[in-house]
């Protein structure tokens, strides 16, 4: 009997266990409801502030950009009060402090501001809380975060400027500093109230705000009486003073266009300056919807989406119609025009030289992308190379070269530098190291977000516009040639304001032939600018920006075309032949490295060597057997092994853009290594060298700043490029090719305008 009981007595048990189970579930989820719903309907008060919050560390800590500019803020803090005061540095310390402050000024008045005026329904014990004087009875939590937060908020932007400096390992002066200005700030806004009771009963203040005003702050210190109306006219006062600097700013940056007075705030001043003022009209946006209960940001969002159909205002700058584009040479009839000016102006002076067995080097030269840490290397090491004594004639020797991003800016800089026949080292130097962040940056946060709003395009207002004015500026005022009997304006080099095809209008075999690496959005396809005309043989599926458009273009404008980094700089339209227009972008979204086209230009070379092409040629078999193609890789990125740790928090959302961006960044070293094999297989053999950054030990950053200690960290590598470790090989390999070269002549020949 007992066996035929037992199951039904263990199912009832069952049955028992689970009615328990969901009568705790039901009890205990109605007795945590409460505290969850009021969490929430504080959250929803301060959304907007975790927000900012979390932006402003990502903008102070978590980039190689942020740590290149706490590298300049801990060397004029650091290095003693004679660099403390040089260079700038009590400028930018002063508008670095005053701007970081003021974002922690505001993030604390907003958040009070909304918490303290907002009615915030309660469900723990039922009521409203508005205000301290009011009559509700929330739980303690609520009171807490409505009495912290605000403080806590405005002392984080302190506390992320000490993180910020603790990951460039070390503490130093300027991480003990910020983190007493972190406890300072917290304590200020703690006892703010008391400080504030015992500053009105001062004399001083009584003559200066009268007796009247000085009971009010006595008696209601915190001043966020709603019934009062204190808080009504302080967040109006706050707005209007908000809306007042952000005009302010927005008028000077729109009016004043030169480079020179964005980069007297700095590119945080101007991020933590733009904080603040979000951090205002975001703040009141919030009130006001939830006052009204309207979803105030949706509505933004839509007509913001609405606006963007016919507010374009990224148009690529161009200049001369070109009725006659295809008038630009082929690329294997460039070749063949560049042997033979090469020819005609060494090769002619005896028999003997004509008979002379001894290779002529035909170099093209690759740069990778990589902003202005590419374009700082690319420059340096092409001047490096091409005054090094014992690499004779090495300019002369080169035949094109293909950038990308940052890479093109520096090998178009350069390009320009030998154009106006420059030989001024230091003032190249200077001219890859200038602050171009801060242009693009002021752009961005103001004459361009303006933009946003309006219904119509103002290309004045196009960050991108202001990145290449600054080029051109900058390369103005550091390049300074005298002309005898000409006026200061005539004095003035404005190369990179002159069309690009003007380059080669004078002499097109002086100046090597530029491929501009570029995407477009709507393709994917590659875009390339360049003084060749393209062909399918050796570009396929290859557009030619120049031919499709029918436009020159400005020499800074082509070379941005190329490096149009993702959301620093816009993708710029134009107008394509068989298409409305499309969006060139940034060339290392397809390739980061420029070898690609480089290796299709020294296929063309070995084609014409090997008389493959249908290009007639004048030139003698036994001279062109003697050209030796040269492939010269100037690499900035890191082609290490890197260290794999598993993504574990959020893996189903992080791995895929994990995935893409390693994937991108990695490519690189693949085509490094087939490359090598690729220049073997090829008849003749192409030499192939590496010249190589070594980022290790200092912070060298991808955008369009960098400090004066990552500047000179890759000066000194410049600057001893024959004996460098990782470079010793590559330079030898150069040094042996161009050893055999007996053509004095060619050797010493100058490039010149």
């Amino acid at each position: 009997m007992n066996s035929s009981i037992a199951p039904k007595t263990f199912l009832k048990r069952i049955e028992l266990l689970l009615l328990y189970i969901r009568v705790y579930i039901r009890g205990g989820w109605k007795s945590m409801y409460p505290h969850i719903h009021d969490i929430f309907s504080v959250l929803r008060c301060i959304w907007f502030h975790i927000m900012m919050l979390g932006v402003g560390y990502f903008a102070l800590t978590s980039t190689e950009q942020a740590q290149d500019m706490l590298y300049v803020l801990t060397d004029a803090l650091e290095n003693g009060v004679d660099d403390m005061f040089s260079n700038g540095n009590p400028g930018m310390l002063f508008v670095f402090m005053l701007s970081l402050s003021g974002w922690s000024f505001v993030m604390w008045f907003t958040a009070r501001m909304i918490l303290k005026s907002t009615q915030i329904s309660l469900r723990t014990r039922r009521g409203y809380l508005a205000g301290d004087n009011s009559s509700a009875r929330g739980a303690w939590y609520v009171h807490f975060i409505i009495r912290f937060f605000p403080r806590i908020a405005g002392a984080l932007p302190f506390l992320f400027v000490m993180l910020g400096c603790l990951k460039l390992d070390k503490i130093g002066f300027t991480t003990l500093l910020f983190g007493i200005l972190t406890v300072v700030s917290f304590l200020l806004y703690v006892f703010r109230s008391r400080i504030q009771a015992y500053l009105a009963r001062r004399s001083w203040v009584i003559r200066m705000v009268g007796e009247g005003r000085v009971r009010l702050l006595i008696a209601d210190p915190d001043r966020f009486n709603p019934h009062h109306q204190q808080m009504t006219k302080a967040g109006r006062l706050m707005a209007f003073l908000a809306l007042g600097i952000t005009l302010l700013l927005f008028f000077l940056l729109s009016i004043i266009k030169q480079a020179s007075f964005a980069q007297g705030i700095g590119p945080h001043g101007l991020i933590l300056s733009a904080l603040s003022c979000w951090s205002v009209f975001g703040s009141i946006l919030v009130l006001y919807s939830l006052r009204y209960r309207i979803p105030g940001f949706l509505l933004l969002v839509l007509y913001l989406l609405l606006v963007s159909r016919c507010n374009n205002n990224h148009a690529v700058r161009t200049t001369t119609r070109l009725d006659h584009v295809d008038q630009r040479p082929e690329l294997r009839g460039q070749i063949r025009n560049w042997m033979k000016a090469y020819i005609n102006e060494f090769l002619t002076d005896s028999t003997a030289l004509k008979n002379d067995s001894s290779e002529i080097p035909i170099v093209v030269v690759a740069a990778q992308g990589g902003g202005i840490r590419a374009m700082n290397w690319t420059a340096r090491v092409m001047e490096q190379l091409s005054t090094d004594k014992n690499l004779p004639g090495f300019y002369r020797h080169v035949f094109a070269v293909s950038g990308v991003s940052g890479g093109s800016v520096g090998l178009t800089v350069h390009a320009a530098y030998k154009f106006d026949g420059l030989n001024d080292y230091a003032a190249l130097g200077e001219m890859v190291s200038e602050d171009y962040l801060s242009p693009v940056t002021a752009g961005l946060l103001y004459p361009d977000l303006v933009q946003k709003f309006l219904w119509w395009p103002r290309p004045s207002f196009d960050r991108a516009r202001r990145l290449e004015d600054s080029w051109s500026e900058k390369y103005t005022d550091v390049f300074k040639p005298v002309v005898p009997n000409a006026s200061a304006e005539e004095n003035k080099l404005r190369t990179l304001d002159h069309d690009f095809l003007s380059l080669w209008k004078k002499d097109p075999c002086k100046i090597p032939s530029i491929f501009l690496n570029s995407v477009v959005a709507e393709s994917g396809q590659k875009a390339i600018i360049s003084n060749i005309q393209l062909d399918g043989t050796y570009f396929p599926d290859a557009i030619d920006v120049i031919h499709e458009s029918g436009y020159d273009m400005p020499i800074k404008s082509a070379a941005l075309c190329s490096a149009r980094f993702p959301y620093v700089t816009p993708g710029g339209l134009i107008h394509l032949t068989g298409a409305d227009a499309g969006h060139l972008i940034d060339g290392g979204y397809l390739e980061n490295t420029g070898m690609v086209t480089a290796l299709s230009v020294l296929c063309a070379i070995n084609d014409f060597i090997n008389d493959t092409t249908a290009i007639s040629s004048d030139i003698p078999a036994h001279i062109k057997k003697r050209f030796r193609p040269v492939m010269v890789f100037i690499q900035n990125a890191d082609f290490g092994a890197s260290e794999i740790k598993p993504i574990v928090t959020m893996h189903e959302i992080l791995v895929p853009p994990s995935g893409f961006i390693k994937s991108w960044d990695r490519e690189g070293v693949a085509l490094d290594r087939q490359m090598k094999l690729l220049t073997q297989k090829l008849t003749p053999k192409v030499t192939y060298v590496k010249f190589e950054l070594d980022r290790t030990g200092t912070a060298i950053p991808l955008s369009w700043y960098i400090s004066k200690k990552a500047n000179e960290a890759v000066a000194g590598q410049v600057n001893k490029l024959a004996g460098s470790a990782i470079n010793k090989e590559a330079y030898s390999s150069l040094h042996r090719l161009f050893s055999d070269l007996r053509n004095t002549k060619a050797a010493h020949s100058p490039i010149t305008k």
